[in-house]
């Protein structure tokens, strides 16, 4: 049973990133704080251990706590995935956008107390992938850059969010954003996990 919903925002393939796009896409998000930042020790949580049933994660640091958007950026290496943990609670941040979205124009009958109310931006290498849906799994992306918005519990109806999302403005407007910043296609699923 699943017990996520994520809304995947990701290159298709991987980009040229910097710390200061980092920082440009926390902005663009309207992140007001940051609650954890991790970087992986080595390794991520990628396809080919979901192939070979490997599915822990791999050793991370933790690299900082309560920082501020514009400093994140400064803990990217291009090496290894950069997980940036988001703080909730302004109401005009992409988030809580999108939480407001769903829960005022989304068919309640459908919504079954999901939310979409949290936000991590990585950057480095990882893969976005799902394996709910679809039992053999479906590998999205093999990239270094993506943005999820994801909550527990999820909709229903899965089929008639992605439409419902795909036809909103807010999520064309976070997808033309995102592209802008990492001068790249931005792709985007929702899925469950």
């Amino acid at each position: 049973m699943s017990q996520s919903t994520y809304l995947h925002f990701f290159a298709p393939q991987p980009v040229d990133m910097t710390g200061v796009q980092v920082n440009d896409v926390l902005r663009a998000l309207r992140v007001v704080g940051v609650v954890h930042i991790y970087r992986a020790v080595q390794g991520h949580f990628d396809w080919d251990n979901f192939m070979t049933g490997v599915m822990d994660w791999p050793e991370r640091d933790i690299m900082g706590q309560r920082v501020a958007p514009e400093d994140a950026g400064s803990f990217f290496d291009p090496t290894k995935y950069l997980s940036v943990d988001c703080v909730r609670g302004h109401p005009e941040d992409r988030r809580a956008q999108l939480v407001s979205l769903i829960h005022e124009h989304f068919p309640h009958e459908l919504q079954r107390e999901f939310y979409l109310n949290n936000l991590v931006v990585t950057a480095g290498p990882h893969d976005v992938f799902e394996i709910v849906e679809n039992s053999n799994g479906e590998l999205f992306a093999r990239t270094n850059f993506s943005v999820a918005f994801w909550g527990y519990r999820h909709p229903e109806n899965t089929a008639v969010l992605r439409s419902f999302l795909g036809s909103s403005e807010l999520v064309q407007t976070i997808q033309t954003d995102l592209a802008a910043i990492v001068k790249s296609e931005i792709s985007w699923r929702l899925y469950l996990t």
